[in-house]
């Protein structure tokens, strides 16, 4: 069987990896141009360019972050639970395990009954 290309994902995916670039780079390119500008006219004993081109990076990686765990988050929403989570604020247990301790941690096999 032969499988045909899913072209909208490759957008999709082609529109992420530009967004993170982007957002990457537009931060990082502004912190040495300003620092460029700061270098030129205010020198000081330390470089402006580097210094502000770190920050812009750091600013560019959180955004990018950001960004990226916002889509990823909106995937996972639709009727779906976070993990752990039964929807009461409180851990699930389903499925923890046979020899778990009981809420005051002292070692008691729930199972077994003592």
């Amino acid at each position: 069987m032969n499988k045909k290309p899913d072209h909208s994902r490759f957008w999709y995916d082609f529109g992420r990896f530009n967004l993170t670039g982007w957002s990457v780079v537009l931060p990082t390119l502004g912190g040495i141009a300003l620092g460029y500008w700061l270098d030129t006219n205010h020198p000081a004993k330390f470089s402006w360019t580097i210094t502000l081109m770190v920050v812009g990076l750091t600013l560019g990686c959180l955004n990018a972050w950001y960004w990226i765990s916002r889509i990823d988050n909106k995937k996972e929403r639709p009727g779906r639970e976070a993990k752990g989570s039964s929807g009461n604020g409180k851990k699930s247990s389903f499925g923890s395990g046979g020899s778990s301790k009981d809420q005051h941690g002292s070692g008691e096999d729930k199972q077994s009954g003592g």
